[in-house]
């Protein structure tokens, strides 16, 4: 165990390992994920790209709905809502930076609830 994090801790400074990724993409990689899926290097399979779209169209559409259900909720069950939006946009959330643009195009909306 102990090669295994000396060996990946070498890879931080190896030029070959470097490329561009989302701070999400790059987060979730951390030192976990071997080998992570390079496409600067590597073709995505047509039928990938299709299913990651697919996925993230589900993914934001049931955001939305979080959101749609936090303005037509009542002021006492408002706190709920925020708890759940405040963990769909956490670092560790699938697709979080696209969720967090969906809050930012409508700003003053949600920034005053803290989001």
């Amino acid at each position: 165990m102990k090669e295994r994090i000396q060996k990946n801790l070498n890879l931080k400074y190896d030029w070959n390992n470097l490329f561009l990724a989302c701070a999400h993409c790059n987060n979730m990689k951390s030192a976990k994920y071997e080998p992570i899926l390079d496409c600067s290097k590597i073709d995505v399979d047509r039928m990938e790209a299709t299913n990651i779209r697919r996925i993230l169209r589900k993914d934001l559409s049931d955001f939305k709905n979080l959101i749609r259900d936090y303005e037509e909720a009542e002021e006492y069950e408002r706190e709920d809502y925020i708890a759940a939006i405040r963990k769909e946009v956490s670092a560790g959330a699938p697709f979080a930076a696209f969720k967090r643009w969906i809050l930012w195009d409508n700003g003053e909306k949600y920034r005053a609830c803290g989001l």
